[in-house]
C-alpha cells in the first residue's frame, strides 16, 4: 500500500518538501535567512538542524498562510498534522517527505 494514498488532500496539495528535495533547498524557498544561518553549523548539524526548522516552518505555515480561515476546519488540520507526526516519529511512515 503506497501510504500517500492515506494522505488528506489539503496535505497533498500544500507546499511542504518536495520528492527528492533537501530541507535546505526547502528552506531556499521559504525562510532565506534561516538557511544563511544554518551554514554556520557544522555538518552534520546543519542538515539536521535545517529538518527540525522545515518541520516547525511548514507546521506554522499550516495556518498562517492557508488560504482556509474557518478556525474549526484549520484545527482539524492541525490535530490530523499531529497524527500522522505522531504516527511518523513512532515508526510508521507517513507518506510525507516532512515526516517520514
Amino acid at each position: 500500500m503506497n501510504p500517500s494514498r492515506s494522505l488528506p488532500g489539503w496535505l497533498r496539495a500544500a507546499d511542504g518538501l518536495r520528492p527528492g528535495e533537501t530541507s535546505m533547498r526547502y528552506l531556499a524557498r521559504h525562510s532565506h535567512s534561516f538557511r544563511y544561518a544554518a551554514r554556520f553549523l557544522p555538518p552534520p548539524y546543519d542538515a539536521l538542524v535545517a529538518e527540525v526548522y522545515a518541520f516547525c516552518r511548514f507546521t506554522d505555515d499550516l495556518v498562517d498562510v492557508a488560504e482556509e480561515r474557518d478556525a474549526d476546519i484549520l484545527r482539524a488540520r492541525l490535530d490530523e498534522w499531529r497524527a500522522l507526526a505522531r504516527g511518523a516519529y513512532e515508526g510508521r511512515p507517513a507518506g510525507y517527505p516532512l515526516l517520514d
